[in-house]
């Protein structure tokens, strides 16, 4: 081999050596400052919570500037970010024929559960039925005509639980 040729190719072959050297090197120092920064990144950013269910409380008494209210939400929201309450059956039908991803838990008074859990029992996406009613006795044998119906409560404590239970 020509004395020329062969060191033509050893600098060929140093060089390229050198560049593949320095190309591992710069990689992992990029991806060791991009996996630092992206860690960084997620560190300083507020934990955000990703639910697939929802909470609908349905109620014509709801009066959302009560503070018996705030304080059964403020429970509520504890267990599920999101809860919609409602007064007119209507509206919150078409709300629940609505959604399509996600899980549905529902709260409602025993007087529009009578009308209501009959038409909304066979949604796929409901899940549980919560009938919140001050007198328990007089409404368990209509409750338990209903599979989905998982009690009547007269405070939102017992919902709670079971929220938590099933979530």
């Amino acid at each position: 081999m020509d004395k020329n040729k062969s060191s033509t190719v050893s600098s060929a072959t140093s060089a390229e050596y050198s560049t593949n050297v320095v190309s591992a090197a710069s990689k992992q120092a990029i991806t060791s400052a991009t996996v630092e920064t992206s860690s960084e990144d997620f560190r300083a950013r507020p934990r955000r919570i990703v639910q697939n269910f929802l909470l609908v409380w349905l109620d014509v008494n709801i009066d959302e500037n009560t503070e018996d209210f705030q304080k059964s939400l403020t429970e509520l929201r504890k267990i599920i970010v999101t809860v919609e309450p409602f007064t007119d059956v209507d509206q919150c039908v078409d709300y629940l024929t609505s959604i399509d991803d996600q899980k549905i838990y529902l709260i409602t008074s025993v007087s529009l559960g009578q009308t209501i859990v009959p038409l909304i029992h066979d949604i796929v996406q409901l899940d549980m039925i919560f009938v919140f009613c001050s007198n328990k006795d007089d409404h368990k044998v209509w409750a338990n005509e209903w599979s989905k119906v998982r009690g009547i409560h007269d405070s939102i404590q017992p919902i709670c639980m079971q929220l938590a239970k099933a979530t």
